[in-house]
């Protein structure tokens, strides 16, 4: 039996890499015509379980493409969040004791954000074009929840600041040497 128990859909506002990845920024946004077409799609398949999948709209025949289907619990699976605190993860955890999953009613608009990933892609966005400081700036306005950041526990979010820092300090060094024709062996 292939009964979908909760189902969540967003939107990617960033991504990471860039236009083809993982959202870095994302807002639960239910799209019924997604929901409905993939909750189809899986009862013809028979497929019982956790399921990520994502899509890409077509503009030129109006319809949404699958781009992939990842039998697992996603990277963004606390982007989905319902109006009681349920995630895939929970709903998954109640099926599989044998507990009942209540109805879930997504918490429209909820944003959330991979930290490291967002700056790098922000970045890139910036440089296209395509991204103003101003909007990078509103653009967080709303997020409820980061992977990496919790105030009752920073330590995860200073370790990948850290090691986002020294990924920089090094491109920059070699960007440097690359600038005044420096090789990395180089002494002085």
């Amino acid at each position: 039996q292939s009964e979908c128990l909760a189902a969540f859909t967003g939107h990617k506002i960033r991504q990471f890499p860039v236009h083809v990845g993982c959202a870095s920024l994302g807002v639960c946004r239910t799209n019924a015509d997604v929901a409905h077409l993939t909750m189809r799609f899986m009862k013809v398949i028979g497929y019982r379980g956790v399921l990520d999948i994502g899509y890409r709209f077509d503009a030129r025949d109006g319809k949404y493409k699958v781009l992939d289907i990842n039998p697992r619990v996603g990277q963004a699976f606390r982007l989905f969040v319902d109006k009681d605190g349920l995630d895939s993860v929970r709903a998954l955890y109640l099926d599989l004791t044998g507990q009942s999953v209540p109805a879930c009613v997504p918490r429209e608009e909820r944003k959330w954000l991979i930290e490291d990933m967002d700056i790098v892609s922000s970045y890139h966005y910036y440089r296209e074009g395509s991204l103003s400081l101003g909007d990078w700036l509103r653009s967080f306005e709303g997020v409820e929840e980061a992977m990496w950041f919790r105030w009752r526990d920073p330590w995860p979010f200073l370790q990948m600041a850290g090691r986002l820092l020294r990924q920089a300090a090094f491109w920059m060094v070699k960007r440097l040497r690359r600038m005044f024709g420096l090789r990395a062996d180089a002494t002085a």
